[in-house]
């Protein structure tokens, strides 16, 4: 047996992802059989934007290895939609009442976004508002958020960068 394949051995037997696996997938902090079981959640939800080349209804934010830019490249098409800079578009996240079954298409603008969850806090769904965190609800679930970009005016971004008195 070579040296490769002893650490395989090793490794599934304490539950750990492998290093050689490691090297090519994201990072993560999951032992190996919760690692697996998100790996195979991530290839699902890549299947289905690779089936029809389409934006699904809405989009596992979390599932992404780079969120940050998803959320760019929704304020970069409508940016270039509305022939606006770039610089002077800022994200709007509306929490809906709603899972991401009762989403049949993607918006025209915008994604809807689901996979979120709350640490110390719930969401009150009938009020739309933050709460204080229900007993034995460590992780609790946000409902599907509609992000949107909308066009900041020149002068609060002057004001923000202080370049305005």
């Amino acid at each position: 047996m070579t040296s490769a394949m002893e650490e395989l051995c090793e490794s599934l037997f304490l539950d750990q992802v492998p290093e050689s696996w490691t090297a090519r997938a994201y990072a993560s902090a999951y032992g190996l059989t919760a690692w697996y079981a998100d790996l195979l959640l991530r290839m699902k939800e890549l299947e289905t934007w690779v089936g029809d080349f389409q934006v699904p209804p809405s989009v596992w934010l979390a599932g992404f290895f780079n969120p940050q830019s998803f959320l760019t490249a929704i304020m970069q098409s409508t940016a270039r939609k509305s022939e606006m800079p770039l610089d002077q578009m800022c994200l709007q996240c509306d929490v809906t009442k709603k899972t991401k079954e009762d989403f049949t298409s993607a918006p025209r603008e915008g994604a809807y976004v689901h996979g979120l969850f709350l640490e110390g806090a719930s969401w009150d769904v009938e009020n739309s508002i933050l709460i204080d965190s229900r007993l034995k609800e460590l992780h609790p679930q946000i409902p599907v958020i509609f992000i949107k970009d909308v066009n900041v005016p020149v002068e609060m971004v002057l004001d923000e960068l202080g370049v305005r008195n």
